[in-house]
């Protein structure tokens, strides 16, 4: 708390197979502890818990994509590949390799023509098993902004995504990115900093806010901010 007072401390011994059960129960505890009243029309939506074995290499290939250099992206294309084989109902695994394809043409090591195709049919079969998934719609939303060059129309299902999982950082990222790519680094700026907030160790959305400020003309706060 602000003041340094306690508020809420617990101590959970589990079987690793019940770690998602664990999870859900420790996030219930710190709501209750904090009082949290959520968003009118903001839903948490029920979670697909996938076999340990796929979460352990869905995390390993997460681990491998943030690190962002040629040999990991490949690594984590093998394990996104490998938590799909060990569970075929987990379609974040599916997201996950889409990402992967948009990822491989971002930092130049393939044209988008070859990636975006195959990008799409990951989101087609995260969607088959899961229709309202919003990390899939909001993969759908990025590619119809930035490969199909639709900004009217990315920015509508964006706009749904958010309203409707008001909690959830990611969609938000990508919207943000929507809107600086596409002249409006001033809007992007005020949506990225809760993320910042939220997580202060998460680099990607200090770093796309480094970049929003000068396109808002902001330049000497994007300078203080390189210490």
């Amino acid at each position: 708390a602000a003041d340094g007072s306690h508020l809420m401390s617990e101590r959970y011994d589990r079987e690793i197979a019940d770690l998602f059960a664990m999870q859900d129960e420790i996030a219930a505890s710190i709501t209750s502890a904090l009082r949290i009243k959520l968003a009118p029309g903001s839903t948490r939506p029920a979670r697909y818990v996938p076999a340990v074995p796929a979460y352990e290499a869905f995390l390993k290939a997460r681990y491998h994509e943030a690190r962002v250099t040629p040999e990991s992206l490949e690594r984590s294309r093998q394990y996104y590949e490998q938590a799909i084989a060990l569970d075929g109902g987990f379609a974040l695994a599916h997201i996950g390799l889409a990402n992967y394809y948009l990822f491989s043409t971002n930092f130049g090591r393939a044209a988008a023509h070859t990636v975006v195709p195959a990008a799409r049919e990951e989101i087609r079969r995260a969607l088959a098993i899961d229709p309202a998934l919003p990390e899939a719609h909001a993969m759908s939303a990025y590619i119809t902004g930035f490969y199909d060059l639709k900004w009217s129309e990315a920015e509508r299902q964006f706009a749904q995504i958010i309203a409707e999982h008001a909690l959830f950082g990611p969609y938000r990222l990508m919207y943000c990115l929507l809107l600086f790519f596409s002249g409006r680094a001033d809007e992007a700026i005020p949506l990225v900093e809760p993320l910042i907030e939220a997580d202060p160790l998460e680099l990607w959305p200090r770093m796309n806010r480094h970049a929003y400020l000068p396109g808002a003309g902001r330049y000497e706060e994007a300078l203080g901010q390189l210490g």
